[in-house]
């Protein structure tokens, strides 16, 4: 994978410090120079000048290169804190997050400067979330502090699990939800009838007089809800209104009357979190999960009745204006309801105009996933393949194959993880259980459950393949069962405790490019195609490699900014290989250099 990258973009390759060149050596008539600052170029910060006088020069101080334009705009919008003095820099958001860091995991003076360095070099980032709350008072907060993860999961079991997501949902979490009838089979069901009538309108009470909390009185058949201007007030008046279809002291209609003048009005700073208040929705909220909540009355709710209500939650909440809600909904195989819940949203009326459904307008707020407890056949894998093509929706996952990913720790060999997996598609869940029990006697019930829970996929290559990791180019029959750290487009991710893992006999393709470049991969593997360039852009999109076809061109990893590694060998020696390799001879030039 890495020579047939260096073949294409790589005019030098080194295995000492220096990785690779940026111009294709068959262009080149003269050697390629080895410059650092050509190769590497420097990220510029406050206090920092180029290095390279060719290289464009910043007008003034900027967090960041000038190569990526967005990303000045997206950190002042999204992660950047307002000060006495205007708007965190850079270097000051990064300081703040890592004083917390440091606290929170007691970190030595050494790994506080390894991290410090790696932040302002910007090769290493914190969560997204922690870089906006991390060494904040607002997170000190034990109610606050699950704010700090980018993402969360959630079992739907009771009411209790709904307020949890729009909470999560509040603090700027991304929240999943599993759907599965052994989850919302716990539900219970919706017995009364809600009419909801908005009584004082948001921002009406003075602010030195507003509520936190949410309060709520009855009498007889009517509900006074006065809603609380916090976080906490929101989810509180969301949870009372969902417990309220199912109160057993209710007999039919249950008159809610909705006082929102404590909450504050749009613009308003949140002091503790940051950001400004923005709750233009919420007055819609109690009127969709009430209009949600009377078509089951009298049953439990269905699996999209379930997104339904998270949904319209989600649409409610912009999380200070910093970031809007992000959601998973997991369903069962089987379920076609939700399998078909995001099918023709969009709808053409009498006179040719489109609009959405209102009624289903809010399931945009998140992925629908249907999950497989055993192996899919053919034909809903291929009809899965196609949704998604159509619409970006209809993805399922393979659950006993993620479950023994994720179990790597119990399952570290091949024969292991193979076994698992079939004792699971033939036995069911709970014997695939009581065997990992039996390789880990001490694991609690609630471990067990956890771990059987953990979903995901991954397509295949070959044991031969080559990728670049933070050690150098290694095949991927060196990294089975090895947790390393690999090299996607420039950039190292971390892998788990168990690396590559064999996930057995299948059938393989050979893709060969135009160049001579091979790769020998699954046809379910997906490769970044070129669909369409113009002068100023070119336009990808990613397909299965069994979509390809002769004279499709795909783009290859972009390794130019990746980190050096140590290794055997000079930048001469590496230059000599590199020219060899992406031409495959030197000749004498007319101004008597080689190439």
């Amino acid at each position: 994978m890495v020579f047939a990258d260096v073949a294409v973009i790589a005019g030098s390759i080194a295995f000492g410090k220096v990785l690779i060149h940026d111009r294709p050596l068959t262009m080149m008539s003269e050697p390629l120079p080895l410059d650092p600052v050509t190769l590497f170029p420097c990220r510029s910060i406050p206090g920092a000048v180029a290095t390279n006088p060719q290289d464009p020069q910043p007008k003034g101080p900027t967090d960041f290169p000038i190569t990526a334009p967005a990303a000045n705009p997206v950190f002042y919008r999204t992660y950047s804190r307002k000060t006495a003095s205007g708007r965190e820099s850079w270097q000051e958001a990064s300081e703040r997050s890592l004083t917390g860091l440091q606290q929170l995991g007691q970190l030595g003076d050494s790994e506080v400067d390894l991290i410090r360095r790696m932040q302002r070099q910007q090769k290493a980032l914190p969560s997204g979330r922690w870089l906006w709350v991390g060494g904040t008072a607002w997170v000190e907060n034990p109610n606050n502090f699950s704010g700090a993860y980018n993402c969360t999961s959630t079992n739907l079991v009771d009411w209790e699990a709904f307020a949890l997501m729009m909470d999560l949902a509040m603090m700027g979490c991304g929240t999943g939800a599993i759907l599965e009838p052994r989850m919302i089979s716990r539900l219970p069901v919706v017995r009364n009838r809600l009419s909801i009538e908005v009584v004082r309108d948001i921002g009406v009470t003075p602010a030195a007089q507003r509520r936190q909390d949410s309060t709520h009185q009855i009498e007889n058949q009517q509900v006074f809800l006065r809603v609380g201007d916090s976080r906490r007030g929101w989810v509180q008046s969301y949870r009372l209104l969902l417990g309220l279809c199912s109160d057993e002291r209710f007999a039919g209609t249950v008159q809610v009357a909705v006082d929102l003048g404590d909450v504050r009005p749009v613009g308003e700073k949140l002091v503790g979190f940051g950001g400004v208040a923005n709750p233009v929705k919420l007055r819609d909220l109690y009127e969709r999960v009430a209009q949600i909540l009377n078509k089951a009355q009298g049953r439990q709710l269905t699996s999209v009745e379930c997104c339904l209500l998270i949904d319209e939650a989600a649409v409610t909440i912009v999380a200070g204006n910093i970031r809007r809600s992000a959601g998973m909904r997991q369903f069962a195989a089987e379920d076609q309801e939700a399998a078909t819940a995001k099918a023709n949203l969009w709808q053409q009326d009498a006179e040719g105009n489109w609009r959405i459904d209102p009624e289903r307008d809010a399931l945009r707020m998140a992925n629908h996933t249907r999950v497989f407890h055993d192996r899919p056949s053919l034909e809903v894998v291929r009809e899965a393949v196609q949704r998604q093509f159509q619409s970006g929706e209809g993805a399922i996952q393979f659950a006993p194959e993620a479950i023994a990913r994720s179990n790597a720790d119990l399952l570290p060999t091949p024969e292991l993880h193979q076994a698992f997996i079939s004792l699971y598609c033939e036995q069911g869940r709970h014997q695939a259980g009581q065997w990992l029990l039996q390789r880990q006697p001490q694991m609690s019930p609630a471990e067990l459950e956890h771990r059987l829970g953990r979903y995901g996929l991954n397509p295949c290559v070959t044991a031969d393949t080559w990728v670049l990791t933070g050690e150098g180019p290694r095949q991927v029959k060196e990294l089975i069962g090895r947790q390393h750290s690999t090299c996607v487009n420039g950039e190292l991710f971390s892998t788990t405790p168990a690396g590559f893992f064999a996930s057995g006999v299948k059938p393989v393709l050979r893709l060969r490019t135009r160049e001579g470049q091979e790769l020998r991969l699954t046809g379910n593997h997906k490769l970044l195609k070129l669909s369409a360039q113009t002068q100023k852009a070119q336009y990808t999109e990613w397909v299965e490699a069994q979509t390809l076809q002769p004279g499709d061109r795909v783009k290859l990893h972009d390794h130019r900014d990746a980190q050096p590694w140590d290794g055997q060998g000079s930048e001469q020696e590496g230059w000599l290989l590199g020219n060899l390799v992406g031409d495959g001879s030197l000749a004498a030039t007319s101004w008597r250099d080689t190439a």
